[in-house]
């Protein structure tokens, strides 16, 4: 019964595919939306020993946007780029060997953004881009202390992005790509001392791959 649902959502989505081909319009559509999933990495300093971070996590993208011709497109959408944690390791004086519990930093990031897209075109179904964006960067956080109290702290500021990709246009409506954007936030400077300057980081790397439609 598997087999044969399989076989046939790929049987509709071929005849999808072949009819969106077939009543493509001569003129290319403009408008468009697109999802994007990935991966994620906080950026921040690792130089504390005693510290473990987690600093990588599942993100996504929702967008829409518009082709404003064939080397340059508007985008606006929103971006969760994770959940990141750091095992902040307490010692022990005097007891050798024994574990003591540690206190957990949890560090949320998502934005808004409005990205200017230049593409360069290579070949009918091959692409280069490049992207530079400005968002409404959000954060969240918390610090559970072994001790049983917890911080929670949140902000929100202006940030840019940048960044590179690929696109690979299947027709006229549909393109599949590969993106890799850096968020810098512009004033998350509070000054926070440690251990909260290694949670309250807003800086975020990722790699999406993604998917467009043209409509």
């Amino acid at each position: 019964m598997r087999t044969e649902s399989i076989a046939l959502l790929a049987t509709l989505l071929g005849a999808t595919s072949a009819t969106a081909i077939a009543q493509s319009p001569t003129r290319p559509q403009k408008f468009y939306v697109g999802l994007q999933l990935g991966q994620s990495e906080l950026d921040r300093e690792r130089s504390d020993l005693n510290v473990v971070f987690d600093d990588r996590d599942n993100a996504f993208t929702l967008l829409a946007g518009y082709r404003f011709s064939r080397f340059y497109a508007l985008e606006a959408g929103y971006t969760d780029l994770g959940e990141f944690t750091a095992e902040f390791r307490n010692p022990c004086p005097g007891v050798p060997g024994l574990v003591c519990p540690s206190d957990i930093g949890k560090t949320a990031v998502e934005s808004f953004f409005l990205n200017n897209i230049v593409i360069w075109p290579i070949a009918d179904h091959f692409h280069l881009k490049a992207v530079l964006g400005m968002n409404w960067h959000e954060l969240s956080g918390s610090l559970a202390r072994a001790s049983g109290s917890t911080t929670t702290f949140s902000d929100s500021s202006g940030s840019y992005n940048f960044g590179l990709g690929i696109g690979v246009p299947v027709n006229d409506r549909l393109e599949l790509g590969l993106d890799v954007t850096m968020y810098r936030a512009l004033t998350f400077d509070l000054g926070f001392n440690e251990p909260f300057d290694l949670v309250y980081e807003p800086d975020v790397t990722v790699a999406l791959l993604g998917v467009r439609y043209r409509f």
